[in-house]
């Protein structure tokens, strides 16, 4: 799957909701968790 590349010159990640559960205080995977902090290098979506 291709990134593509938003306004801003970042790529741009659609995230479901498993990467979004830790902000409301909700445990997750170990994988998930090590993905996160990758974020900042991205513009994420998500529904």
């Amino acid at each position: 799957m291709r990134s593509r590349r938003s306004t801003s010159g970042r790529a741009s990640v659609l995230v479901d909701t498993s990467f979004l559960l830790p902000a409301l205080g909700i445990e997750v995977e170990e994988e998930v968790m090590e993905v996160i902090p990758m974020f900042r290098k991205l513009e994420v979506r998500y529904l």
